[in-house]
């Protein structure tokens, strides 16, 4: 296993100890710069920054366009799928719908087969919203990945990808 910090054999016999006190020297060898979730957090947090500048012209949030950008690629979720797609917590996501359609972004509808259930839809104005706001985002990601050749993209794609999946098989 590829480890992220280094380990003095002096101490502790070369053993890390996750419970009980962190040596000192531990301490020092372990930078919390070093760890990938740091990146990947901010690296999260500058992009919703950035988007929600881009966005407040439109009163829209980053959580409210992976709504609307997972909606007009497939129309008609569920808010359990749609809550496990856009990875926002359903209770949220319940709320932030609720909104969305009282501003005429969404609309609500009944699925055929099982009428307790109520699918989520793009209505007219909310298609127009998606692709007003699609360039922006364009943009964004241009910016985020300058520099990046179409390959090191792919394989930075591959890499998060298996990140994630460790994250939900391993942990």
């Amino acid at each position: 296993m590829q480890q992220y910090f280094q380990i003095d054999p002096e101490i502790d016999g070369g053993k890390y100890k996750m419970k009980g006190e962190v040596k000192a020297a531990h301490r020092a060898e372990f930078q919390v710069q070093d760890y990938p979730m740091v990146h990947i957090a901010g690296i999260h947090k500058a992009y919703n920054v950035n988007l929600t500048n881009e966005f407040r012209a439109f009163d829209v949030t980053p959580q409210m366009w992976r709504i609307l950008v997972t909606l007009q690629a497939k129309d008609g979720y569920s808010i359990g799928h749609l809550s496990e797609i856009t990875l926002i917590e359903q209770s949220h996501l319940s709320r932030m719908i609720d909104s969305m359609e009282r501003d005429d972004l969404l609309i609500r509808k009944e699925q055929m087969r099982d009428k307790r259930i109520k699918l989520v839809h793009l209505t007219r104005k909310g298609r127009k919203l998606f692709v007003q706001l699609l360039p922006i985002v364009l943009d964004q990601y241009d910016k985020v990945l300058s520099g990046f050749s179409s390959d090191e993209i792919s394989t930075l794609m591959e890499y998060l990808g298996r990140i994630r999946v460790n994250m939900t098989t391993h942990i």
